[in-house]
C-alpha cells in the first residue's frame, strides 16, 4: 500500500488509508459467522479430548497424591509467591554451591586457628577454585586459537594476543600462590615445560591436586576439596550440556520451519554455531572434570559411593537432544545418559529409593500440565459462547443506533431528507440481517456444545441418509448458547426424540475435523440466508450483505462499509 500512497497528497492519502481500514473491518466483521464456527468446533472437540485425558490420569494416580497435588497447584494460583508445582525441584549441587560450603569451613577453621595463614587472600580452597577458572581460561583461548581464521586482520590478532598476555599474568601470579599449599610444584612444572615443544599459555600445566599427587606429596585436604568442586563442576557443565541442547533442537525447528532465503540462513546457521560453541565447551569441562574425579577417586577411596553411576564417560554421540537418535528409528530410538544424571536422582539413588521422589515430581508435573490444558480448552469454549453472544448485540446495537439518525432533522436541503433517512434505514436493515444471519448459521452450537464430542459423534454414522423433512425439524432457533445444564436437558428432549440421520442433516456436520463447517444451504433459511449464497464450508466466503438492501431505491448501490460516508445528520 505504501507504493500506491507515496505519490498521493495528504488529502487523498488519508481517504485511500481509510478506506482500505474500513474494508478491512467490514471484512473482519461479515466474516465472524465462519470463523466463530469453526472455533467453537474444534474448542469443544479439543475440551472432550483433554478432559478425558485428565480425568483417566486422575484415576490412575493414588487419591491422596491427586488431593494433596489440588491443594498445591490451587495455592499456586492464588499467590504467586507459592512454590510453583509445575517445576522440578533438585537439590542444588552445583560449583558455586560447593565453593560456598568449602569457604564456610574455611571461615570456621580461622576462627579455631587449625589451619595456617599462608596468604592474606588465598586459602586451599580458593587456590584449587582459582586454579579451575584458569583451566577454563585455557580452554576458551585454545578455542580463539584455533578458530582464528588465517587471512585474519591485525586487530583480530592485536585482540587474540592481548588476552593471551593477561592469562599469561593470571597465571604467573597463580603459580607464586601454588607453590605456597604445594612446595615443589614449581620446579615439576619446569622440567615438564622443558621438553614442550611449545610455550602457549594454554598449554603450561596447572597441575592441579589431581595431577600433582602422581609426583609430589599432596595432603588429602587438598584431594578432598578438589574432589568436590570437580563434583560440582561435572554436574553444572552436565546442565549446561542439557540447557543448550534443548535451545538449539528449538533454533533448528524454527529455522527448518520459518527461515527461508540464503540472508536468513546465515544469520539462522551463525545462531546456531553460538550455541554449539557453548556446547562443546561445556563438554570439554566436564570431561576434565571426569578425568580429574577418576584420577582422585582411588586415591580418596572412592568408587565404592557409586559415583560412576551417573558421571559416565562423555562420547561425541551423547551430545544429542533427549528425542534424538542418529542411529535408530522411532521404534528403537534410545535416550542419551546425560538426561538421566540429575542431581535429584543421584541423590535418591544413594539413599536406597531408586529414584522415586524423582519419579513422583514428574509425575506432579506431567497432572499439572494435564490439568491446565484442560481448563484452558474449556475456557476457550467459554469465551468463544460469550462472543457468539455478543455480536448479535452489536449488530442490533448499530442497527438501533441507525434507525435513531433516521429520525433525525437533515441539516441541508429538504429534498436530501427522504433519500438520507432511506439510507439510514438501509444501514439498519443491513445490520438487522447481519444479527439474523449469525444467529442461524449458531442455532445448533448449543447442542454441539452440550452434547460434546462424545454424543456428537453418535449424529455422525448415518451421514449419507436422505434429507429429514423441515417440518419434523425441532424449533432450536431459541435455544440458548449458555443455557444451564436443565435447561440444556429440556432444549435436547426434543432433538433427542429424532433419528439420528435427522440431526445431522439438519446440523450438516460433515466431520469430526473442526475445519468442516455445516453446510447450511439445506436447511430452512430466511431471506437472509435465500438471497445470499451460504457458501459456508470456507469461512473466507460470506454473503455480501451490502445487496440485500430493498431494490426500490438506488441509494441501495451506495457501499455501506464505511459509515463516515453518510451525510451529516442531526
Amino acid at each position: 500500500m505504501a507504493s500506491s500512497t507515496k505519490e498521493m497528497g495528504p488529502g487523498s492519502r488519508e481517504d485511500h488509508l481509510d478506506d482500505a481500514f474500513g474494508d478491512h473491518n467490514w471484512l473482519k466483521i461479515t466474516k465472524l459467522p465462519g470463523v466463530l464456527l469453526g472455533k467453537i468446533k474444534k474448542a469443544v472437540v479439543q475440551r472432550d479430548l483433554h478432559a478425558t485425558m485428565f480425568k483417566q490420569y486422575s484415576e490412575a494416580l493414588p487419591i491422596d497424591a491427586v488431593t494433596r497435588w489440588t491443594a498445591e497447584v490451587e495455592a499456586w494460583e492464588e499467590d504467586s509467591a507459592q512454590p510453583n508445582p509445575f517445576l522440578v525441584t533438585r537439590p542444588n549441587i552445583s560449583e558455586n554451591a560447593i565453593r560456598k560450603k568449602l569457604l564456610e569451613e574455611d571461615a570456621e577453621a580461622l576462627r579455631l586457628g587449625k589451619d595456617p595463614i599462608l596468604h592474606e587472600e588465598f586459602s586451599t580452597s580458593t587456590m584449587i577454585s582459582a586454579g579451575i577458572d584458569l583451566e577454563d581460561r585455557q580452554r576458551e583461548h585454545a578455542a580463539e586459537l584455533a578458530g582464528l581464521h588465517t587471512h585474519a586482520t591485525d586487530n583480530a590478532r592485536a585482540k587474540l594476543l592481548e588476552r593471551e598476555n593477561i592469562l599469561y599474568r593470571k597465571l604467573d601470579g597463580w603459580f607464586k600462590i601454588q607453590q605456597l599449599f604445594l612446595p615443589g610444584v614449581h620446579a615439576r612444572r619446569v622440567q615438564l615445560m622443558s621438553t614442550a615443544t611449545t610455550k602457549q599459555p594454554h598449554k603450561i600445566p596447572l597441575l592441579l591436586p589431581s595431577t600433582a599427587f602422581q609426583y609430589l606429596d599432596c595432603p588429602l585436604k587438598l584431594l578432598d576439596q578438589e574432589w568436590e568442586l570437580r563434583h560440582g563442576q561435572a554436574h553444572d557443565a552436565l546442565a549446561t550440556i542439557r540447557t543448550h541442547l534443548e535451545l538449539r533442537c528449538h533454533l533448528y525447528k524454527i529455522k527448518d520451519r520459518w527461515v527461508r532465503g540464503q540472508g536468513m540462513q546465515t544469520r539462522a546457521m551463525n545462531s546456531i554455531a553460538a550455541v554449539q560453541y557453548k556446547i562443546d565447551m561445556a563438554a570439554a569441562r566436564y570431561r576434565a572434570a571426569y578425568n580429574a574425579l577418576s584420577a582422585l577417586s582411588p586415591r580418596l577411596r572412592k568408587d565404592r559411593d557409586g559415583w560412576r553411576a551417573l558421571l559416565r564417560p562423555l562420547q561425541d554421540g551423547d551430545l544429542r537432544h533427549i528425542s534424538e537418535d542418529p542411529e535408530g528409528t522411532e521404534g528403537t530410538r534410545t535416550v542419551s545418559w546425560l538426561w538421566m544424571a540429575c542431581p535429584s536422582a543421584e541423590d535418591a539413588a544413594n539413599a536406597g529409593a531408586k529414584a522415586e521422589d524423582s519419579l513422583q515430581e514428574s509425575l506432579r508435573v506431567e497432572w499439572c500440565k494435564a490439568r491446565a490444558r484442560s481448563h484452558r480448552w474449556r475456557e476457550e469454549v467459554q469465551l468463544l459462547l460469550e462472543e457468539m453472544r455478543r455480536v448479535p448485540q452489536f449488530h442490533e446495537w448499530t442497527a438501533q443506533e441507525w434507525e435513531r439518525r433516521s429520525d433525525q432533522n437533515f441539516q441541508g436541503r429538504e429534498e436530501y431528507l427522504e433519500g438520507a433517512r432511506a439510507y439510514a434505514l438501509q444501514q439498519a436493515s443491513i445490520r438487522r440481517k447481519m444479527k439474523n444471519f449469525c444467529l442461524h448459521v449458531w442455532r445448533y452450537v448449543g447442542v454441539w456444545v452440550t452434547l460434546g464430542e462424545t454424543a456428537g459423534s453418535a449424529l455422525l454414522e448415518d451421514e449419507l441418509a436422505p434429507e429429514p423433512d423441515p417440518d419434523v425439524l425441532p424449533d432450536l432457533d431459541n435455544l440458548s448458547l449458555t443455557d444451564t445444564a436443565p435447561e440444556a436437558a429440556a432444549n435436547l428432549a426434543e432433538v433427542a426424540s429424532l433419528a439420528p440421520s435427522s440431526i445431522v442433516n439438519a446440523m450438516s456436520i460433515a466431520s469430526r475435523s473442526s475445519d468442516a463447517l455445516p453446510d447450511l444451504a439445506t436447511l430452512p433459511s430466511s431471506s437472509v440466508a435465500d438471497t445470499a449464497s451460504l457458501a459456508l464450508r470456507s469461512s473466507d466466503i460470506l454473503p455480501d450483505l451490502a445487496t440485500l438492501a430493498s431494490s426500490s431505491q438506488d441509494t441501495a448501490s451506495v457501499r455501506s462499509r464505511d459509515s463516515d460516508s453518510l451525510p451529516p445528520l442531526v
